[in-house]
């Protein structure tokens, strides 16, 4: 379990200009859940999850971030374990691994997208095919689950 760590009034306000500076791709996110998803959960952080969303089983995948916003395929548990993109043998939720997107949206903000496409015609062409972005999520998750042992 994550350690409850009492946040001071800067950090609050650090918190809120991240989530203010990845909104520009939240209204996406959203726009994505409330015409797709069949429910939604608000979580404390800032997050908004949508659930049982038929328009990524059409595009055939589980999940995906947008923002401050996760939508989830349908019949797709958030905690569902998730390999590593590089096959490592680390395993997390899928939540664990959206919530790190989120962290992502709000240090790069409205240039998320851009450059997570860059990162990801730069991995296919020149690289191993895996995402900077992905494996960096994975990295994230990876040493959350080492700081909760």
């Amino acid at each position: 379990m994550a350690k409850a760590i009492k946040k001071s009034s800067r950090q609050y306000l650090v918190h809120a200009l991240a989530v203010c500076w990845a909104s520009p791709n939240s209204v996406i996110g959203h726009a994505m859940g409330w015409y797709g998803a069949s429910s939604r959960a608000q979580f404390p952080d800032g997050i908004t999850e949508y659930y049982d969303n038929p328009i990524l089983n059409r595009l055939r995948i589980s999940a995906i971030t947008f923002g401050n916003t996760i939508n989830h395929a349908t019949g797709v548990d958030p905690e569902t374990p998730w390999p590593r993109y590089d096959c490592a043998c680390d395993v997390t939720s899928l939540r664990a691994h959206e919530c790190a997107h989120v962290r992502q949206y709000r240090w790069w903000g409205p240039f998320f997208i851009p450059a997570y496409l860059i990162a990801e015609a730069w991995a296919r062409t020149f690289g191993n095919g895996i995402n900077a972005f992905e494996n960096a999520a994975d990295d994230a998750c990876t040493e959350a689950r080492k700081e909760d042992v």
